[in-house]
């Protein structure tokens, strides 16, 4: 009673008056009480509740997501040495409805046995529209005060999760003055920030005392616990309960869905978990269908080791000294059911001294490289395995027996060859065996192809041999420079330029075919000939070649001036005994030369064509 009072009075909810209103829709509503506040009664309505198939949640728009990504939010979190965080009060209900939508969100109450009939005037918990409407008027806000307070603007667009605000700094300063600053614009908004909590004493003596938190004590922050007096982040395990009767995909889902761990902290312990998840729905089971024994044996097991699991707790700061050289050392690797990534941040002091910190991110791997590879030989070597499993001689048709192959201590197919006692590794002395049609073969010879810079099929099998032998490698390495695109363009044929037509000397019905008549001359060289043992001369080839017939002669020279040049043409001219056209492609200073030299040039007929 004495909410609905307090609601009216602060213009949350006003009473109805116009009772020929259009939109209208009431709301059916319920007490709810938090077992952590047992004294705090709270109304929640439901948006969702259907009359005719259709509620209310159904005529609303949802609006864009304009939340913050949560993983980079917490990564953030992690950042810096001075933590804050601080929480809107009531956001939701800071915000108005337009009028003329008022009546979609009506509810009955009664007060003394006399119904009343009530309106929100403000947004509800519930309503798949307040989240997008409530962080709209949030950075309104911060648009609005963005020229004043830049660094504030940045704060409110990339450090709120909803009403949850968490932000590190470099300095308490830096920190005191962003904390008075942001409760100050969010405040011309008509949102009041407050419950302001830090793992520094001197951020939070600055604090105004009604609007932080009393107590340094554990703090859930956007589903991670946080410990500011320790400044640790820890998991809080869920209590998580089963039995053997109803172990079901339904009830093995929702205990893995209930392991809320957003920054990766259990989740080389989580995974396995879904793995198990993972082979119960490729089986094909029902969502209620009791699992099998051997399903309940490893969900069992799991549920012992978690119970046994310590706490786990991590360091929260990652940087705590910025002057200091970072490095970002990420793992990954695969397998067939998990793909596992780790990241983690050296830090190297001003001395020297390498640190180490927490992984940001962390899945466990589950069979790695070793039973990717045991899976592949088992599906393309299937009969040589098993006979070897079974210490069975090979078949005479067997592909792999010119290889002697033999199972190591992991079960992996190796080749025995003839180099046992070499000094080389273990790897290069016993290849592991793939067939060029699996998976890891193909991206290994993509690879190997990349790194050996598209050379020729056996130097990039020579490569790949050195620790892996690969069957049909061959056939592989061809069909892949097939499709590689820079290997096309290197096998690329040169483009043939357009030729010019034959003049017409070239033809009977022109002139009469006399050979040696229409001479085409070229020069080429040098070439260095001995004369002695000591001594070498250069020369040069005048080429002249008939334009009938292609009989073709040549004249030696020993410069390529232009003398020389005219003096074999002359004697070519001469040995034919005919009128001679000389066409011939000449750089230009051949030309230039020949015109201020008028004797030699003589020595040409007037008929020659450039």
């Amino acid at each position: 009673m004495t909410t609905i009072f307090d609601d009216i009075d602060k213009g949350y909810i006003a009473a109805v008056t116009n009772q020929d209103a259009k939109n209208i829709w009431y709301l059916l509503h319920h007490p709810a009480i938090n077992k952590q506040k047992p004294d705090t009664i709270r109304r929640v309505t439901n948006a969702a509740a259907k009359h005719k198939r259709v509620s209310l949640n159904d005529a609303l728009l949802t609006g864009p997501d304009l939340l913050c990504n949560l993983h980079g939010l917490l990564l953030r979190f992690c950042q810096y040495e001075v933590a804050v965080k601080a929480d809107i009060e009531a956001m939701f209900i800071q915000v108005g409805i337009r009028e003329e939508d008022q009546d979609a969100f009506r509810f009955l109450w009664s007060d003394n046995d006399e119904e009343r009939t009530v309106k929100y005037q403000r947004l509800i918990f519930g309503a798949t529209c307040s989240p997008a409407c409530a962080i709209f008027v949030l950075q309104k806000c911060a648009n609005d005060n963005r020229q004043e307070h830049r660094k504030i603007f940045d704060s409110i667009t990339k450090q709120f999760y909803m009403d949850a605000f968490i932000q590190t700094f470099l300095t308490e300063e830096e920190a005191a003055i962003t904390a008075t600053e942001l409760k100050h614009v969010l405040k011309t908004g008509g949102l009041n920030l407050t419950k302001f909590l830090t793992n520094n004493l001197a951020v939070l003596e600055k604090i105004p005392e009604e609007d932080r938190i009393g107590v340094l004590k554990l703090q859930r922050i956007l589903g991670q616990t946080w410990n500011p007096e320790s400044d640790q982040l820890l998991f809080a395990k869920p209590k998580l309960s089963y039995e053997k009767e109803n172990i079901t995909q339904r009830k093995l889902l929702s205990m893995a869905a209930s392991l809320f761990d957003p920054i990766g902290i259990i989740s080389p312990f989580a995974i396995r978990l879904r793995c198990i998840l993972q082979k119960v729905i490729k089986q094909g089971h029902n969502w209620d269908q009791l699992l099998s024994e051997e399903h309940y044996h490893k969900i069992h097991q799991w549920m012992e080791d978690f119970q046994n699991m310590p706490p786990i707790q991590i360091p929260r700061c990652l940087v705590p000294n910025v002057d200091r050289i970072h490095e970002l050392h990420t793992f990954t690797d695969a397998s067939l059911s998990a793909v596992p990534a780790v990241v983690y941040l050296r830090t190297i002091s001003a001395d020297g001294s390498p640190t180490t910190r927490y992984p940001l991110r962390h899945q466990q791997i589950q069979g790695g490289t070793n039973q990717t590879v045991e899976h592949s030989q088992s599906t393309h070597f299937k009969d040589t395995v098993s006979r070897l499993q079974s210490g069975l001689p090979l078949e005479k048709k067997d592909k792999l027996l010119p290889y002697t192959p033999f199972l190591d201590s992991d079960g992996l197919l190796r080749v025995e060859g003839r180099i046992q006692k070499s000094g080389l590794p273990f790897q290069s002395k016993h290849p592991v065996i793939l067939h060029s049609k699996c998976r890891v073969a193909k991206l290994l010879i993509e690879k190997a192809h990349h790194d050996c810079g598209h050379h020729g099929i056996e130097h990039i099998r020579v490569h790949i041999q050195a620790t892996l032998m690969i069957v049909g490698i061959r056939r592989a390495l061809r069909t892949l420079g097939k499709y590689c695109f820079i290997c096309s363009r290197w096998r690329a044929d040169n483009v043939r330029p357009k030729m010019a037509a034959l003049p017409n000397f070239c033809f009977p019905e022109h002139s009469k075919l006399y050979p040696i008549v229409n001479i085409g001359m070229d020069m080429f060289g040098p070439f260095h000939i001995e004369k002695s043992r000591t001594q070498t001369e250069l020369n040069y080839v005048c080429m002249f070649t008939c334009l009938v017939t292609r009989a073709v002669h040549l004249e030696m020279k020993t410069t390529n001036q232009t003398t020389t040049t005219c003096v074999s043409s002359w004697r070519n001219r001469t040995s034919s005994g005919r009128s001679t056209h000389f066409w011939y492609r000449t750089p230009e200073g051949f030309v230039n030369d020949l015109s201020s030299r008028p004797n030699e040039a003589s020595l040409l007929s007037s008929e020659a064509t450039d």
